[in-house]
């Protein structure tokens, strides 16, 4: 009997389960496999901001509804948790080696008290004094500080009987469930305990005290519940009992309900009936198939803030939902009963309580009561055994007549009796068809007569008329035509038609059904997409679905205009529409459907699917019944929903900064800055300067379907607009952010995709480098300061050694001045007196009376030359005490001036002195204006470089009686100047005349290509100290740098000697002109001496080319160097001798004289017989050489080694008359186009090297060509004559014995004997 009564429980509660089994499609997974190894859930709890704590058998994570974080810490990373609690803002982690107290606000974490350290903690509860912590063998009370009060000892003398579970109750009362039964423990208000063994027996597994006050224990594998007020006085003996052959695992509560979650039998749900009984009203599997032990064991279930279900188990964490959903579904399934054939469905058609559908699987009639009482009767034509399958996919269905329904398929078009249940065709339409060519119809309508209009994919429009049962084809224009996807007619007759290939035609037909007139609305205004869908709603709009979104008809603009979907991330696709029984329009979309009303307010729902409710190309069948219910085909089963029951989403979806990684790590639980919830109640983030690389998570917790939720952020100032990103990108990163503040926003859209006005904002505060801080800006100015007081320092210091310097260089320069102004009188006398001791006796009175005036004039000027070296001596000593009198200083200044003549003719410098006076009496120190003015006058030539323009102006002012001077540099462009120079003589110049009360100024004017110098001079004596006026008595100041004024022979400085032009030519550059006249003289019977001045340039040397060149140097950067290197470069130049004759006698002027091509260097003072002798030597070895290369070049120039560019050129016109030697035309005038010369340049250029005239080369080479022929060939002489360029053989006769003294004959005789 026994027996009988289980196994009459067991099929009992079969029977109870069997209908909730469709719960389980309320239940969300969370697979967390592919981030853990290990995905046991053991414990869940919620923080104040909704966030899920996850305890796992490794650890404690966090969960945002798309990832799981893991709480880092080192307390308990890798501990196996037990179970959580929470409590205010702390998470208690109850774990197999302690108790610990996570604050989630400040991100610590304490082992609860040392007491508890490694300890297997098997519960925590709390009453209104103490805290109770049961480990596996003990219980201990706590204070709310976490101080010991007391500790139990449970069974101490067997080791293995532990503690397993235990509850609080009546706020004195804990009770504990062992391996061994059940023990009470009484505490006191003053801490003091008292314990009670209820029973002993077998092992107590779970304690759950629910909302009725029952106290629930799992005793093995059964259950037994009763009042707690009983428990005292009989224990457990009347407690009620439960046979239940599962362990319990888990309790738990929710609506009047107690929910047991058992090991791998998922949960029973149980409910009081009216005497008080626990009766089995549902069963909830996780794994419906029953074949997953780990899912369907279930080790925690919680109920959130949200009254969502948390379901923990051996294989994840599951959510339960057990609101009503607004949508539903009927889907087709293999072994199913009572549901679809297909899931694919393409027309719909309502007849009172009945729906047909058109699937791809033949037809199928729904007796429809609601959504949980319908009965599928499915029906399939067989009539085609070798056609069953495509006879049955049935693309379109509508009402025929009675119970006939018209049905197509993609091949033909056939009826339904549904009274006969049966399918039969109707030949004459078939006939008709075949006729046509019409197959494939992709749309049904019926208009306001019930006649049927059918569009096909193929073949255009056809008709059925309703009366007469009649099929026309409508005629239309050939331009209508492409394939046709919908069609409707409105209330005015006319036909709308859409094409795939043009757009949407109206048809404007007359009452014979022909068409009268056509209107095309192009594909181009329905954004280049074809016509999914026509619809003419209650009101006669017509509306047009396309691939890329909702059109409605403009009959006022004749055109059809988009509807503005306010959802960026839902597909725009539109498969069909609807109008509901409240004159709403849905138009169903691939995964939801909108709802547009009246106003035209546009509301988006997504649908309970996971796949596509619509494909491209796929017909979507629409209806609705008379209950106002929507159903909906397409390609996943028969959605249907009731649009007066739709509720709105009320989630609020506050948005959370849900996760940060800092340089691609999670750093979510950082321990000094940056905690996550701290961040999320302050609103602010602070990152490091090293932080280059930062990205933050956000989530609106809407764990029931988090991807339904789309997301914006932007960074203010940083990007440009919102950022909209979907939930399987629910982060924003950024990186290398410039120090400063930030704002971060971020918001969210609900469910059905509205944007919601929830933005979350954190201040972002990059903080600076340590080097970057205010503090560390003012260590830098510190340290500038004192650099810029250090370089103050040295500046002053260096304007001084500057200054020094300068002075040294300018007295270096005048030393080199001054030693030259000793040479040359020295030159000027030794040179004139060794010439005397020489040629006494061959000299006229006149040469020598010429000799002893130079000689005379030179000791004078180095008599001048002692005396400035003894005023230098006070220079150089700076002894800047004045030397006072009273010159005219027109004369000084023009003086000055004239000394750089050569330099302003060597660089083409122009040069202009002018002034509103002729004569100016002025009181100064004559040396030191010479020596300012000279300063400034080198600065200015160096700032022209080269082609430019030097005027001095000086201009009395009677009024503030001084006199101004102006010195303007300009040159031809732009370039930079050298500074240091600038500086250098700047400093002597203004020391100068800083001495005479007077300043210089320099100014560039026209950005850089003018340059001024401007000082005055003071006239009269008031500026002077009486000290410096009592220095005007004294003898006057010599003149460092202008010429001393000799009075000159006129013998001497007007000489006009006249050389013979037939002596070799001898270019003489001037250096010191004195030098140069003499040397001239004394030469003037040797050689025709030329002297040239700087303006004589390399043209005048190409011109008429010399016989030797001398350059007299006198200075370090005399223009000779750089035109002795030009004329090098000429090969026509390249061999004529160079003789640099220098007054400075330094290594370096010697080399750099090599350097540039000369051949002989000699310094002064010179022996005018060795310089003589030198230019003989020089002259005759050049003859020589021509002579032996132009007999050489003429005998057999293939012998000649050539090595000069004279030999170059002699050879090349030896080859020339050897090419041409045979023509009887060739001539001068042939040869110099050959050579690429003129005539006379080839005229000149073989007489200075062969001193033989081009026709006499030519005809010397012809007869040492004949001369060859004769010896080494047995040519006549006729013949050897046209050979050689003669037509004439006489004349070739008389040229050849004229040559060599016999006639060709005789010479070829003789010379073969």
């Amino acid at each position: 009997m026994k027996h009988i009564s289980k196994v009459i429980l067991v099929l009992l509660c079969i029977l109870l389960s069997y209908p909730f089994y469709g719960m389980a499609q309320n239940i969300k997974s969370f697979d967390f496999k592919g981030n853990f190894f290990y995905n046991t859930i053991t414990s869940i709890e919620q923080d104040t901001l909704g966030f899920m704590w996850l305890g796992l058998d490794n650890g404690v994570f966090l969960f945002d509804g798309y990832s799981l974080q893991p709480l880092i810490h080192s307390m308990i990373s890798d501990r196996y948790v037990n179970f959580l609690s929470h409590r205010k803002t702390t998470l208690y982690i109850g774990t197999n080696e302690g108790l610990y107290a996570y604050n989630y606000i400040n991100n610590q974490c304490d082992l609860c008290s040392p007491l508890l350290k490694s300890k297997n903690i098997i519960a925590y509860q709390c009453n209104s004094d103490y805290q109770v912590v049961a480990t596996d063998r003990e219980v201990f009370l706590f204070d709310y500080n976490w101080n010991f009060i007391h500790k139990i000892t449970i069974y101490k003398e067997s080791l293995n009987n532990h503690i397993t579970s235990m509850v609080i109750y009546g706020n004195q009362e804990a009770l504990l469930g062992t391996e061994s039964g059940l023990v009470i423990i009484h505490i006191e208000n003053d801490g003091k305990t008292k314990s009670n063994t209820l029973y002993s027996g077998d092992k107590i597994v779970q304690l759950f005290i629910d909302s009725h006050n029952k106290l629930w224990i799992c005793r093995g594998e059964e259950i037994l519940y009763s009042n707690i007020d009983t428990l005292d006085s009989v224990g457990i003996s009347g407690f009620k009992h439960i046979a239940y052959n599962h362990e319990v695992i888990s309790f738990f509560e929710y609506a009047n309900q107690v929910w047991v979650g058992t090991r791998g039998y998922g949960i029973s749900i149980y409910e009081y009936d009216h005497s008080g009984k626990a009766v089995l009203k549902n069963k909830l599997l996780i794994d419906k198939s029953g074949d997953s032990e780990l899912k369907n064991t279930i080790n925690k279930i919680y109920k959130d803030k949200k009254s969502r279900i948390w379901i923990c188990t051996l294989e994840g964490v599951y959510l339960y939902n057990d609101e009503s959903s607004n949508f539903h579904a009927i889907k087709h399934s293999k072994n199913g009963k009572n549901v679809p054939s297909s899931n694919i469905i393409s027309s719909i058609y309502c007849d009172n309580d009945y729906l047909w559908l058109a699937t791809s699987n033949g037809i199928n009639k729904i007796k429809w009561n609601n959504k949980n009482d319908y009965t599928i009767t499915q029906y399939v034509d067989r009539r085609n055994t070798n056609d069953i399958m495509a006879g049955n996919k049935i693309q379109c269905i509508t009402k025929f007549k009675d119970q006939t329904f018209l049905i197509s398929t993609k091949n033909a078009i056939k009826f339904f009796d549904s009274g006969r249940c049966l399918f039969y065709d109707d030949q004459s339409l078939n006939v008709a068809l075949e006729q046509y060519g019409m197959r494939y119809v992709r749309s049904i309508f019926k208009d306001y007569y019930n006649n049927i209009w059918l569009a096909f994919s193929e073949g255009g429009v056809g008709s059925i008329n309703a009366s007469t049962d009649k099929f026309t084809r409508l005629d239309y224009p050939e331009k209508v035509k492409g394939k046709h996807r919908a069609i409707c007619r409105d209330s005015n007759g006319n036909i709308w038609l859409s094409s795939d290939n043009d757009g949407l035609y109206r048809l404007q037909l007359d009452d014979d059904l022909k068409v009268i007139s056509t209107k095309l609305y192009p594909r181009n205004m329905f954004g280049g997409s074809w016509i999914t869908a026509i619809y003419i709603d209650h009101q006669k709009r017509i509306w047009a679905g396309t691939a890329n979104g909702l059109y409605r008809y403009n009959i006022e603009q004749d055109k059809f205009t988009r509807l503005e979907f306010p959802y960026s991330r839902k597909s725009s696709y539109i498969g069909a529409i609807i109008q509901d029984n409240m004159e709403n329009i849905w138009a169903v979309s691939l995964h939801g459907i909108y709802k547009i009303n009246l106003e035209d307010l546009i509301v988006y729902y997504e649908l309970n699917v996971n796949q596509d409710i619509v494909k491209t190309w796929y017909i979507l069948g629409t209806c609705v019944n008379r209950n106002g219910e929507i159903f909906i085909g397409g390609v996943n089963g028969l959605n249907f929903f009731n649009p007066t029951q739709l509720t709105p989403d009320t989630y609020p979806h506050n948005v959370y900064i849900s996760g940060i990684k800092l340089l691609n790590k999670e750093n979510f639980s950082d321990e000094k800055k940056n905690r996550l919830h701290e961040i999320n109640n302050s609103g602010k983030l602070v990152l490091s300067y090293k932080d280059t690389q930062f990205s933050l998570s956000f989530s609106s917790l809407y764990y029931k379907d988090p991807l339904k939720i789309e997301y914006a952020y932007m960074l203010e100032d940083f990007d440009k607009d919102w950022i909209i990103t979907d939930a399987s990108r629910n982060n924003a990163s950024y990186s290398n952010l410039t120090p400063g503040t930030y704002t971060f926003k971020v918001k969210s859209t609900n469910a059905s995709g509205i944007w919601m006005d929830n933005i979350r904002t954190i201040e972002i505060v990059v903080e600076k480098a340590p080097w970057r801080t205010w503090w560390a800006y003012s260590l830098y100015v510190s340290i500038v300061a004192g650099i810029l007081l250090l370089v103050v320092r040295n500046f002053n210091l260096g304007s001084k050694l500057r200054h020094k310097g300068a002075l040294s260089k300018w007295k270096l320069d005048y030393y080199t001045r001054l030693s030259y102004g000793f040479k040359v009188p020295l030159t000027l006398i030794y040179a004139p007196l060794q010439y005397l001791l020489k040629n006494y006796d061959q000299l006229t009175n006149t040469d020598v009376k010429r000799m002893l005036h130079t000689m005379s004039g030179n000791v004078f000027k180095l008599s001048e030359q002692v005396s400035k070296l003894m005023e230098f001596k006070k220079v150089s000593l700076e002894e800047y005490d004045v030397q006072l009198s009273k010159v005219d200083v027109i004369p000084v200044i023009q003086g000055i001036c004239n000394l750089f003549l050569d330099e302003f003719a060597t660089k083409h410098v122009t040069y202009s002195i002018e002034g509103n006076v002729t004569s100016v009496t002025t009181i100064i120190d004559i040396t030191k204006i010479e020596v300012a003015l000279y300063n400034i006058m080198e600065d200015a030539i160096s700032y022209i470089i080269d082609n430019g323009r030097v005027e001095v102006k000086y201009m009395l002012d009677s009024h503030d009686y001084r006199l101004n001077v102006s010195i303007i540099a300009s040159r031809s462009g732009e370039g930079e100047s050298n500074v240091q120079e600038l500086n250098t003589r700047f400093l002597i110049a203004y020391d100068y005349l800083k001495v005479h009360h007077s300043e210089l100024s320099i100014r560039n004017i026209e950005g850089n290509r003018m340059r001024e110098y401007i000082f005055d001079l003071l006239l009269g004596d008031s500026h002077y100290s009486a000290r410096e006026m009592k220095t005007l008595d004294k003898a006057q100041s010599v003149s460092l740098l202008l010429p001393v004024t000799v009075q000159k022979d006129r013998t001497v400085d007007e000489l006009n000697i006249d050389s013979d032009k037939t002596l070799p030519v001898i270019y003489l550059y001037e250096g010191d002109k004195d030098i140069d006249l003499f040397i001239k003289s004394v030469f003037q019977n040797k050689f025709n001496i030329s002297l040239n001045t700087a303006a004589t340039d390399i043209k005048h040397i190409l011109d008429k080319i010399p016989s030797l060149v001398i350059f007299d140097v006198v200075k370090e950067d005399d223009y000779k160097f750089e035109l002795c290197r030009k004329m090098k470069e000429y090969q026509i130049l390249s061999a004529i001798p160079v003789i640099f004759i220098s007054s400075l006698s330094s290594e370096i002027t010697e080399q750099k004289a090599y350097e540039a091509g000369a051949d002989v260097f000699i310094a002064k003072p010179f022996n005018v017989a060795s310089l003589d002798a030198r230019i003989r030597q020089l002259l005759d070895v050049r003859t020589a050489i021509k002579e032996n290369i132009r007999k050489e070049l003429i005998i057999d120039p293939k012998e000649v080694l050539i090595t000069s560019d004279d030999d170059k050129f002699v050879a090349n016109i030896i080859n020339v008359i050897e090419d041409n030697i045979a023509d009887v035309e060739f001539n001068i005038d042939k040869l110099a186009s050959l050579l690429n010369i003129s005539r006379s340049t080839l005229y000149r250029r073989a007489m200075e090297i062969t001193n033989l005239s081009p026709s006499d080369l030519i005809r010397k080479r012809r007869m040492r060509r004949a001369a060859e022929l004769l010896k080494q060939t047995s040519h006549p002489v006729s013949e050897i004559c046209y050979m050689v360029g003669y037509s004439d053989q006489r004349y070739f006769g008389q040229s050849f014995k004229k040559e060599f003294g016999m006639t060709p004959k005789q010479y070829s005789i003789q010379k073969k004997v």
